[in-house]
């Protein structure tokens, strides 16, 4: 029983010890090795791989950071300044930056939707861009209203035929 729970604690241990390389490694502590790490904090491993989860977490983020602002031609400021202003506070950057994005990602949504129905039903008196500018900030409107017009003319269509059908 003492040597399965000291078996355990070996593996364990030795788990731990394998987490802690790959996590230096993906972190790239260039000025200190694993060896030295683990020399260091020995008997304090829980602790160093807390801090090394961290920092690989926090490294995570700044990637995402920089990949967002790269993708987003509306940011004039560069990632680095962007890192700076909001230093300790990446994480709300990073939540802005994909708010931001999704809100880009719908407005394309709408603004396609938009542009489809109009191809759709044939309205020709304003162009895309007339009416989005007419809209400006009230876009959804725009899509229930155009697609209100299309069922309402698929359903004039559909009565058309059914005159037609029975011959009146």
């Amino acid at each position: 029983d003492v040597l399965l729970k000291n078996l355990r604690k070996m593996k364990s241990k030795q788990d731990q010890e394998a987490s802690i390389r790959t996590l230096v490694t993906q972190t790239s502590i260039a000025t200190i090795g694993a060896d030295d790490l683990l020399q260091t904090y020995e008997g304090r491993e829980d602790a160093l791989l807390r801090n090394l989860n961290k920092m690989k977490s926090q490294q995570d983020e700044i990637h995402s950071i920089r990949s967002l602002i790269t993708l987003d031609e509306d940011i004039v400021m560069g990632s680095d300044e962007l890192l700076q202003i909001y230093a300790g506070r990446e994480s709300l950057l990073l939540k802005n930056l994909n708010k931001k994005k999704a809100q880009q990602e719908k407005d394309a949504r709408i603004v396609a939707d938009i542009e489809s129905l109009i191809a759709e039903n044939d309205i020709a008196k304003l162009t895309v861009e007339e009416l989005l500018r007419h809209y400006t900030g009230r876009e959804e409107l725009l899509l229930k209203n155009l697609n209100k017009l299309k069922a309402e003319r698929d359903a004039l269509e559909d009565i058309e035929s059914l005159l037609v059908k029975n011959g009146i």
